[in-house]
């Protein structure tokens, strides 16, 4: 079971790195947009969806960090992992919206407007998405199978 909880542990470790990431390539971008628009005359956009799917993210990685960490220890852990659950499922509920609005190069359209609706984008959204969705599930399962050991 010691394995288990690196494992988890390593989970919410990579989603809070890949949030803070995001967080962090977000801020830069709207920083030095003016520089892109003089020079390449591409202009971007704040988004709060994207801003709040990032933040929904790097709540789940901290959250299923916790609850390896509290069930290391014997603490109370259902709270951490039904937190990482609810932000799982409110950022894949957003990701899901934003795409059929949008359609899967969401990301690139809410930043870029017409201009982000590529190819690579459309991966990079859909990537995020199965990331999204293997750690609702990885929660969806370690909450339901802690509830049948009790």
């Amino acid at each position: 079971m010691k394995v288990g909880l690196y494992l988890m542990l390593l989970l919410g470790i990579l989603c809070t790195a890949i949030g803070l990431l995001m967080i962090l390539a977000y801020g830069l971008i709207i920083y030095i947009s003016p520089v892109f628009k003089d020079a390449f005359n591409l202009s971007f956009h704040s988004s709060r969806w994207f801003f709040f799917v990032v933040v929904l993210t790097i709540c789940s990685g901290i959250c299923i960090s916790f609850y390896s960490l509290a069930k290391a220890n014997d603490d109370n852990y259902m709270i951490f992992l039904s937190f990482a659950l609810i932000s799982n499922g409110f950022s894949l509920f957003a990701q899901i919206f934003r795409m059929i609005v949008h359609g899967f190069a969401w990301m690139g359209v809410e930043l870029l407007g017409k201009t982000g609706d590529v190819r690579p984008i459309q991966y990079l959204s859909i990537g995020f998405l199965a990331f999204t969705l293997v750690s609702f599930v990885l929660c969806l399962s370690v909450l339901r199978e802690e509830r049948l050991s009790h």
